[in-house]
């Protein structure tokens, strides 16, 4: 099939000269997350984007094992939630990738407890564990 140049050109080739894109330097991460032990019930949030150096590339973050039942991982790097089960401590990498594909990780322990002890919960009554009101007699 002719290219419609007049040519009799078939195919077109585009070169690009050695140098020609210069991409910022990949982003880091510092290893510095955690190890976290959140509590049943309690919301978290915790910002693990803070972990990484971005050296002006555009991050998307992900994570891997799944996080624990309630917590979830925004692609901006927003760990939070409300975990509901108690989970014994286990690695999880998040990895943040830029825009060019390429890809940096950081690796942490997470954990949740099961609640328990004195706390204050919704509507600023005193509890005892996740959701026992405690009842007060005169």
């Amino acid at each position: 099939m002719d290219l419609g140049l007049g040519l009799g050109l078939t195919s077109l080739a585009v070169l690009q000269r050695p140098g020609g894109v210069t991409l910022p330097p990949p982003a880091t991460a510092a290893g510095a997350l955690g190890p976290f032990t959140f509590a049943t019930g309690e919301a978290v949030s915790v910002d693990v984007s803070a972990d990484f150096t971005t050296n002006g590339n555009t991050l998307t973050y992900t994570i891997a094992p799944a996080l624990p039942a309630g917590l979830t991982l925004a692609t901006n790097g927003i760990l939070s939630g409300t975990p509901t089960t108690e989970t014994a401590a286990a690695s999880y990498t998040v990895t943040g990738q830029d825009e060019h594909g390429r890809e940096t990780t950081s690796a942490f322990s997470l954990g949740v407890a099961a609640t328990d002890g004195l706390q204050w919960g919704a509507g600023g009554n005193l509890e005892w564990g996740a959701g026992n009101a405690l009842e007060w007699r005169a």
